[in-house]
């Protein structure tokens, strides 16, 4: 009985406190605000079940994809569907 209730916390914390959205502010090693915000790039890392990884959600990745040689600033999502799938896209915003 104890070990079930255990197991059944732990399930109903991981499906509650890991479910959303979140954008995270990377170092300032790329940034700068004097840049203008013209241009935006896009990468984009995904995981399925937590064994396929693919993809590349790299700052130096979205600058390629977005042609960006200086960054103004970067914005970071994640989301993650318990268990199943993970991704993260990362937007470079800059010149």
């Amino acid at each position: 009985m104890r070990k079930s209730m255990v197991m059944v916390s732990l399930v109903a914390t991981m499906l509650i406190g890991g479910t959303g959205c979140m954008v995270v502010a990377p170092n300032g090693a790329y940034v700068d605000n004097a840049v203008k915000s013209s241009r935006v790039g896009t990468a984009k890392f995904h995981s399925i079940l937590g064994f396929y990884p693919f993809g590349d959600a790299g700052i130096d990745a979205a600058m390629k994809a977005g042609g960006i040689s200086k960054v103004h600033h970067v914005d970071l999502e994640h989301f993650w569907f318990p268990l199943f799938y993970w991704s993260t896209t990362t937007k470079v915003y800059g010149e």
